[in-house]
């Protein structure tokens, strides 16, 4: 797999993205950004790589992805894609929304 570097479509008015993806199937290329990312499983399951670590995910799950830490989502083999078979919330935001630390 390539990584890629992911540029998130920030307005000048936002600290926070956030997406709601519907898809037949899970289509994210392995990438990286340097906004952390929440992500909450909706509706799917499949295998993940973040970092280092891979495993399964399934409907309900969630993770918090931290800063420029490379990352995957995939259904499996057995996933029978269909229409809004696969739902992700996706919130992207900078490690500094809150501010600065003092």
């Amino acid at each position: 797999m390539k990584l890629i570097l992911e540029k998130i479509p920030y307005r000048i008015s936002e600290s926070i993205h956030s997406v709601n993806w519907h898809w037949s199937e899970i289509a994210c290329p392995y990438h990286y950004h340097s906004e952390v990312e929440l992500v909450w499983i909706k509706k799917s399951r499949g295998r993940f790589t973040i970092g280092d670590y891979q495993g399964e995910f399934e409907k309900g799950d969630m993770y918090l992805i931290g800063s420029n830490i490379p990352h995957v989502f995939y259904n499996n083999k057995d996933h029978i894609p269909r229409s809004d078979s696969a739902n992700l919330v996706v919130i992207q935001f900078s490690e500094l929304f809150l501010g600065q630390q003092a």
